[in-house]
């Protein structure tokens, strides 16, 4: 895969570096991930600010007014609701 370009109103919301590899959280809802700096992979998320933490190769957590939780390496997600509430 190419190096992502952001244009137009796209953003970089956060960045994460975890086991080696960047992770670039975009407005456009998305993550970039790349070992190398040359090759990306990118997976689509389901909220578009927030900040991303990695907490092994296939869980992660973005964090805004909710919480959204991937353990598929980022490929499906699901909103768990605000920090502190009781949705599981």
């Amino acid at each position: 895969n190419q190096v992502p370009t952001l244009t137009g109103s796209i953003n970089i919301q956060d960045l994460e570096f975890f086991n080696g590899n960047l992770y670039v959280f975009t407005s456009n809802s998305r993550i970039h991930i790349t070992s190398d700096g040359t090759t990306w992979t990118t997976k689509t998320t389901t909220t578009s600010n927030g900040n991303i933490r990695i907490i092994d190769t296939n869980t992660y957590f973005i964090l805004n007014s909710s919480v959204f939780l991937s353990t598929d390496g980022g490929t499906t997600w699901v909103n768990t609701g605000s920090p502190g509430s009781t949705n599981k």
